[in-house]
């Protein structure tokens, strides 16, 4: 279902979910997501990110959909996921990895568009992730995301107050 990331003496930072986390109960089952990282953790920790919280059932951790995407002169929405115009899945591990270094992850995600009963992926997504210890009272989070177009279509990711990589974070 998930896949933990912990430092060199084990604690778990960071856990990237690779299964569809299914919604509240009596919430529609469009608000289904995999591809997204909750928990997010301090080292003492604590936890920074939420999901699925009862103001926005399709916010996620840390995830990466975006808002106004053009595609054949339509616009399609993979952020607010509830409005079945889109989303993005998780496909596959491409690495794994730890060492004394670091922790990570590559993972492939594909943008997917809904219209009507057909369903076009339109981008390619290579997700990598990675932790690194600074010392006893910091890490870092390394995020890369190289989005490919998977048509000869042009896909336009068009301006908007708000997509691509969102951060939840907790009430306090």
């Amino acid at each position: 279902d998930e896949l933990v990331l912990k430092n060199p003496e084990g604690k778990a930072l960071l856990s990237y979910r690779h299964t569809v986390k299914a919604p509240p109960e009596g919430v529609d089952a469009a608000y289904g997501r995999a591809g997204y990282v909750h928990p997010l953790k301090t080292l003492s920790g604590k936890v920074l990110t939420t999901i699925q919280p009862a103001d926005h059932y399709h916010h996620y951790g840390l995830w990466n959909p975006w808002t106004h995407v053009e595609y054949k002169g339509k616009l399609y929405d993979l952020w607010n996921i509830g409005d079945k115009k889109g989303t993005v899945r998780f496909i596959e591990f491409e690495d794994i990895f730890q060492n004394e270094k670091e922790a990570g992850f590559e993972a492939i995600h594909d943008h997917v568009i809904f219209d009507g009963a057909n369903e076009t992926v339109i981008i390619r997504e290579n997700w990598r992730i990675s932790i690194s210890q600074l010392d006893d009272k910091r890490y870092i989070c390394d995020i890369r995301s190289t989005l490919t177009p998977t048509t000869d279509t042009d896909v336009i990711l068009k301006e908007y107050r708000y997509a691509g990589l969102g951060f939840r974070a907790t009430p306090e």
